[in-house]
């Protein structure tokens, strides 16, 4: 299932301001992209970009701000025309990741972007058919589903305190 829906964004804070002032919150916000290994259609790359993600309904929102270089599927992305926000990735979260990548392959999908984090890999794909479409795979490892959890746990309920906390810290 779709886990993820994420969109590109001019000015993140501004984007974070509009989704708490509707009720979705709170955002969990990093302001500096750490790779372990990152290949972006087959050449290393190393993309500055800040991000925020927030539990809204059972998905999660993710708002991504190209603040620098590229290259990669956000800077390929940010050239497109638009104002405020773009829709960029739907993403899934397997816990049999491989064989997730070789579905999507088998359907068609090429992957665009390879990378890892500490919490484990993580793909952007496209499909011949739609290049207007990035699909996400995102091995969803022990670490991000504890981060995932707890996300979504701060999400019940919130009352509009602290509307921005640091990515990754489980409080």
């Amino acid at each position: 299932p779709i886990r993820q829906v994420a969109f590109l964004t001019r000015d993140l804070d501004a984007s974070i301001r509009f989704y708490c002032d509707i009720g979705v919150g709170p955002w969990f916000r990093g302001d500096r992209a750490l790779f372990d290994r990152l290949e972006y259609r087959g050449a290393a790359a190393a993309p500055d970009l800040r991000y925020a993600v927030a539990p809204w309904h059972g998905l999660q929102l993710e708002l991504i701000e190209p603040v620098g270089a590229g290259p990669s599927v956000v800077h390929e992305w940010a050239g497109r025309p638009f104002t405020g926000q773009l829709q960029h990735h739907v993403a899934v979260w397997p816990e049999h990741v491989d064989a997730c990548i070789a579905a999507a392959q088998g359907a068609g999908f090429e992957v665009v972007q390879d990378g890892a984090t500490g919490a484990g890999r993580f793909l952007y794909l496209l499909h011949p058919a739609n290049p207007d479409f990035f699909l996400e795979i995102t091995h969803a490892t022990p670490e991000r589903q504890a981060f995932s959890r707890h996300v979504f746990a701060c999400g019940r309920g919130w009352d509009g305190s602290r509307p921005v906390r640091p990515y990754g810290v489980i409080e």
